[in-house]
């Protein structure tokens, strides 16, 4: 596969101004399902940035939790991260009478089971606690949320159940965008462990869906899922396996990517490949639970999209990057739960595609009373 001089330099540039912007809603991926495209009407509403902030500072198993128990916004303060292997909790086009086969595998919560498609204007409440072994305690959830059959141009908002929807977006699409993804963090109602999805579109249908990543809550008795940021840092590019070496691939620029990375190549229809994320880089060779990174798919030859899951687990019906057309640049950010051998696998569903993996940040797992990193306060989108 052959890209343009600038795809290295895209891939680079884009991947390192994401992850500065870690966990904010404007990144695309997810979910390989083919649309029909309309008239494009847009109305574009302030882009969904998820507030928070990370409380710096070192954290030991003595961290007092100074939680907000205010149920109608989920809102707290002070809480640390899980990761889950990624798993789907709503997708709205299994509601129909005749729902696509592929509903059957995807194990979806009885209670989001009779969500349905999206009117403009409607809005529908998802329950993310209780189910799937996501505890009722988790006060925030890291979700990816897909826009999928849109009918016309809009919007999709997400904010805890309850509370004052504000005029902002956690995704946009026209009708000719296809499948439309973002990496979002939001607050949940306590009280019922429920988020709200709503199409903010002044026309119009969509299905939408969500896959959830990883949660907030309060923290425990071990300094677990506290958050280190490191300089964005490049660990794969499977571009480097290919000979003679794509034009604007330089052999110096392949050289200096981590070594036990470099034999990862070109993904294939079906195929996984593991890469490894501890010790590499400026993430550590053990204590980590999760990694934060960008995942970008370069020159595919078909639609179809990437999973990240951790190595040694069983896929779950999601993807994390989806790709409409030959030979799109596209990327997502995500937090992927680190497996065995300090891997996560990278899952890749039709056609060929190479792919990078640019790091930016990890969680600690609480198996040492030193670890220390910040914790995290989410606020309802405003």
């Amino acid at each position: 596969m052959k890209l343009s001089g600038w795809a290295r330099y895209e891939g680079i540039m884009l991947s390192y101004l994401r992850t500065s912007l870690m966990f904010m809603s404007l990144l695309l991926g997810t979910l390989a399902v083919s649309t029909s495209a309309g008239a494009v009407s847009m109305p574009l509403a302030k882009t969904q940035i998820t507030t928070m902030s990370f409380l710096s500072g070192p954290n030991t198993s003595s961290v007092t939790n100074t939680t907000n128990t205010t149920s109608t916004t989920g809102i707290s303060q002070k809480v640390t991260y899980t990761p889950v292997n990624p798993m789907r909790l709503a997708d709205t086009r299994c509601s129909a009478s005749l729902a696509p086969s592929y509903c059957s595998g995807e194990n979806l919560p009885g209670a989001n089971a009779s969500l349905g498609t999206l009117a403009a204007g409607k809005s529908e409440n998802v329950t993310v606690t209780g189910v799937d072994g996501i505890p009722l305690t988790a006060t925030a959830v890291v979700v990816n949320v897909t826009a999928v059959n849109m009918t016309g141009g809009g919007y999709l908002s997400i904010y805890p159940e309850g509370s004052t929807p504000a005029v902002v977006s956690s995704l946009n699409w026209t009708a000719k965008s296809g499948v439309v993804t973002n990496l979002v963090t939001v607050p949940v109602n306590t009280s019922n462990g429920e988020i709200t999805v709503a199409n903010g579109g002044t026309s119009g249908t969509v299905n939408y869906i969500v896959d959830i990543e990883g949660y907030y809550a309060a923290p425990g008795s071990t300094p677990a899922g506290l958050y280190n940021s490191v300089t964005p840092s490049r660990l794969v590019d499977t571009r480097c396996s290919e000979s003679p070496l794509p034009a604007g691939i330089t052999s110096s620029y392949c050289a200096s990517l981590p070594s036990a990375n470099s034999k990862l190549t070109t993904l294939g229809a079906d195929q996984t490949e593991n890469v490894t994320v501890t010790g590499v880089g400026s993430i550590p060779s053990s204590g980590v639970s999760a990694v934060v990174l960008n995942l970008t798919a370069i020159g595919p030859t078909s639609g179809g999209y990437l999973t990240a899951f951790p190595a040694g687990a069983t896929k779950a019906e999601v993807s994390t990057v989806n790709f409409n057309n030959q030979g799109e640049i596209v990327s997502n950010s995500a937090i992927v739960k680190v497996g065995s051998n300090g891997q996560i696998s990278i899952y890749n569903f039709l056609g060929n595609t190479n792919f990078t993996i640019d790091v930016s940040g990890y969680y600690t797992d609480g198996s040492s009373s030193t670890q220390s990193g910040s914790l995290f306060n989410p606020v309802t989108p405003a």
